[in-house]
């Protein structure tokens, strides 16, 4: 099998539609009804899944406020499994490889 290269379309589509996500979400943040953090929530996962620096920045956020990680760690469980294994590989304990 083909090593996939680290810049192929499907990458460069995530992180084009994981940061489109994160603008959006940003800018939804302050209106009544929370869709903003649902979008900046998904941009990040996004990110994560293709970005060693967004997984870095991810898991030290988690490693400064536990109450988030614990929070993170719980919809992970119930979560698709592309997401929980981004949410895992995010985990301020966790020592995989970025």
């Amino acid at each position: 099998m083909p090593r996939r290269h680290r810049f192929s379309p499907p990458v460069i589509g995530r992180l084009f539609a994981g940061w489109l996500l994160v603008l959006s979400g940003g800018i939804l943040t302050p209106m009544p009804i929370p869709v903003g953090l649902l979008l900046l929530g998904l941009g990040l996962a996004l990110l994560a899944h293709d970005s060693r620096w967004m997984r870095h920045q991810l898991r030290s956020l988690r490693g400064r406020y536990p109450s988030f990680s614990e929070r993170l760690a719980a919809i992970g469980r119930r979560a698709p499994r592309w997401l929980a294994r981004v949410i895992r590989r995010t985990a301020p304990r966790n020592r995989t490889p970025l």
